[in-house]
């Protein structure tokens, strides 16, 4: 479960990045999930700092300024726990595919 959900944030970050998630209701076919759900994911982004938005002419959502997302699992004796940490500073995409941290 922690390990897809981390791959559903990198993905949706990877979408918002090239401006490619569509509507949220084509955002959660692509990552087959609700568009509730979708509205967490996108929630739980900007909460921690993450300038999302939407344009509605390109329909689809994109970052007011470049931000790399930090996304970190730690496990607590029974429990795991994920984190999202906005990072300020403009990372080639192709260095954010390798990252594997």
């Amino acid at each position: 479960m922690p390990k897809k959900f981390l791959e559903r944030f990198k993905k949706i970050d990877y979408l918002i990045g090239i401006r490619g998630t569509g509507t949220p209701a084509q955002l959660a076919t692509k990552q087959d999930i609700s568009e509730s759900m979708v509205y967490e994911y996108l929630n739980v982004l900007r909460d921690q700092g993450a300038p999302i938005a939407y344009d509605k002419e390109r329909q689809s959502y994109f970052m007011k300024k470049m931000v790399l997302l930090k996304l970190f699992l730690k496990n607590f004796g029974n429990s795991n726990v994920v984190g999202v940490s906005p990072i300020n500073f403009t990372i080639s995409k192709q260095s954010l595919d390798n990252f594997d941290g």
